[in-house]
């Protein structure tokens, strides 16, 4: 696996085929004061292969959430995620962990 941080993010490319866990542990910040739902994608080679709808509000976050996705990939292909909300955003501290099952 090899990082790319050259882009607006990180991109983490797969360099065998296989069988692939990628596990997201996101802390989630919201700044609208009022609970904000937002989704969370994980990418492979920009299309989405899973998702998950997280919820964050500002009196109680930051808070941790858990992304796990276990599928095929294929080498060179690489990973990214995504999180769309209104006002929430994944924070500092945010893991992306791509590791190879089989």
């Amino acid at each position: 696996i090899t990082h790319d941080s050259s882009t607006n993010g990180t991109r983490i490319h797969t360099q065998l085929d296989g069988i692939y866990k990628v596990t997201g542990a996101f802390i989630i910040d919201d700044s609208s004061g009022t609970a904000a739902e937002g989704v969370s994608d994980i990418k492979v080679d920009g299309a989405t292969v899973h998702t998950a709808n997280f919820r964050a509000h500002q009196s109680v976050d930051p808070v941790e959430r858990t992304h796990i996705y276990v599928g095929s990939i294929n080498s060179g292909s690489y990973v990214t995620a995504t999180y769309d909300g209104t006002s929430a955003r994944y924070e500092k501290s945010s893991v992306l962990m791509v590791e190879r099952l089989a």
